[in-house]
């Protein structure tokens, strides 16, 4: 057997690392912690309509996984789950509330990812180091530190309900033209870094539209 799960079968405990495709029993319905770290060769992986939860670094540096269809009835995704997936293209998550520390970190080539209505908040470092290029995050209301950051590629920011926001979320964000926002300018001044780099970042991107309608004071 090249896997191992808890004695009731309802959670998965361990991967062999040298399995390329696997499908999980139709009984588990928890993947959990590092269950798949590093397991550089999987590239084919089919999920359960029972799963509820990936946990912490579940597909952690599974540096040959290509695409993934996560099932509905997950409710929750562990923190770096999908950390330095570096062939990890796209993804559709199912209808969680939050997007953890580091979940797609690394994930060099992932350039397309559907973000449901039900994500109200999106944790440290997210997606930092990414290909995404376009973010439609509606209901969003807080994104914490770095979450884009180093993310050269995205062109276009959807956040109109997000009113708490890290720093450093847009850092190195060069190629970013449009933000729908509702955020203070002082706010998108530390979303970006330090306010010398935010003015450096305008000077450099003048082709740069940043749509803000400012609330408050």
């Amino acid at each position: 057997m090249d896997y191992k799960l808890t004695k009731d079968e309802k959670k998965l405990l361990y991967v062999e690392k040298n399995v390329k495709t696997f499908r999980i029993p139709d009984n588990v319905q928890i993947i959990g912690d590092s269950a798949f770290y590093n397991c550089t060769l999987l590239k084919n992986i089919s999920i359960p309509d029972k799963v509820t939860e990936i946990g912490d670094k579940a597909f952690g540096n599974c540096v040959n996984l290509q695409h993934i269809e996560i099932p509905n009835t997950v409710c929750k995704i562990g923190h770096g789950a999908f950390h330095n997936c570096e062939n990890l293209q796209s993804i559709k998550l199912p209808n969680i509330t939050e997007i953890e520390f580091g979940t797609f970190k690394n994930c060099i080539k992932l350039t397309n990812i559907i973000i449901p209505k039900t994500v109200t908040k999106i944790g440290n470092l997210a997606f930092a180091n990414s290909d995404i290029n376009n973010i439609n995050i509606s209901d969003v209301t807080e994104i914490e530190f770095g979450a884009f950051e180093n993310c050269s590629k995205l062109i276009n920011v959807n956040i109109p309900k997000v009113r708490n926001i890290g720093s450093c979320v847009f850092n190195n964000c060069f190629n970013l033209n449009y933000i729908n926002s509702c955020l203070k300018s002082s706010q998108l001044i530390i979303a970006f870094g330090l306010e010398w780099e935010y003015n450096n970042y305008i000077q450099r991107s003048r082709n740069i539209k940043l749509n803000i309608l400012e609330y408050g004071i």
